[in-house]
């Protein structure tokens, strides 16, 4: 009876881990992006979206442009000025148009995502619309490494 739990333990965390690929955890969250790259006809295009989830890694997204899995992205994080090279690792076409793609940096990035300031906050009233800070601390993504 109790020699066989932590093998059992051991045995659900090793297929816990193979099931699950994904470096590190993923945060569901909207965060705005501009997006360029090359298109189908080697035109390139610049195109505003956002997030569907990140991780130190890369994230989700969805963009009207058709992009291909191997494809090189520039993205723009607007919430805090930055630019990283992307690979997209995945795409979906996404229903009524456009895609729904997986991209990742060429190594963990999680400073990506730190320090963002998103829109104006709405109670500022008079003071002429202070930044809001996103509430996704720095601590909270460096942690998101399992």
């Amino acid at each position: 009876g109790l020699m066989i739990r932590p093998f059992q333990g051991l045995r659900n965390a090793v297929l816990g881990r193979r099931a699950d690929r994904r470096l590190t955890r993923r945060i569901q969250v909207q965060i705005p992006l501009s997006v360029q790259g090359q298109g189908p006809r080697t035109s390139s295009f610049s195109e505003d979206t956002r997030t569907i989830s990140i991780n130190a890694n890369g994230g989700q997204m969805s963009l009207l442009m058709p992009v291909l899995a191997g494809q090189r992205l520039r993205v723009t994080n607007h919430g805090n000025g930055r630019t990283e090279e992307a690979l997209v690792v995945w795409a979906k076409p996404k229903s009524p148009s456009g895609m729904n793609i997986g991209f990742q940096f060429s190594s963990p990035m999680p400073q990506f995502w730190a320090n963002l300031e998103i829109g104006k906050n709405a109670k500022s009233g008079a003071e002429g619309g202070r930044r809001t800070k996103c509430a996704i601390p720095l601590k909270r993504v460096l942690s998101l490494k399992e």
